[in-house]
């Protein structure tokens, strides 16, 4: 009696094995799927800014006299960008080297942190300034429209950040 039930046995054991084995086979073949197409798969690039300006300009109908207004805006923008950039990526790598010592102190460390922060600050205030000039050259709907876009936009990137 025990051997015919070990035998009968024996068939039930076979196909679960293989039936284990198909589903591991699959799921591995899924995961080397998804890994190789998000390998492959490029991400979009990013717009630049430029770009960005342009969408924004497109969605707001502007006369040629404003047209001038926002090409200005766009161009100091963009000029303050790379100076806030080009400063604070030298106050980074400070901080990292710093960072980098056997005795690094948090002190020195946070006020380099301190010091990218103020160049940051003193960018914000001029991105103010100057949208604050640009929008005054605006009718109400189109300043509606233009906080409309730029924060649709910052939406997006927020969406996409988590």
């Amino acid at each position: 009696m025990t051997t015919i039930t070990a035998t009968a046995h024996r068939p039930a054991r076979q196909y679960l094995m293989r039936v284990a084995l198909a589903l591991s086979l699959a799921l591995n073949l899924c995961f080397i799927g998804g890994a190789a197409w998000t390998w492959m798969r490029t991400p979009a690039p990013r717009p630049g800014i430029a770009a960005r300006f342009r969408q924004i300009e497109a969605g707001l109908a502007l006369d040629p006299q404003q047209r001038q207004a926002f090409d200005r805006y766009a161009a100091t923008i963009e000029g303050r960008l790379r100076i806030m950039r080009r400063r604070i990526a030298p106050l980074i790598g400070e901080a990292w080297s710093e960072m980098a010592k056997p005795q690094a102190k948090p002190a020195d460390v946070m006020q380099v942190f301190d010091r990218a922060q103020a160049e940051r600050r003193a960018f914000e205030q001029d991105l103010t300034t100057a949208t604050l000039a640009f929008l005054a050259r605006l009718s109400p709907a189109q300043r509606q429209k233009f906080v409309e876009l730029v924060h649709r936009r910052a939406a997006r990137r927020q969406q996409s950040a988590r």
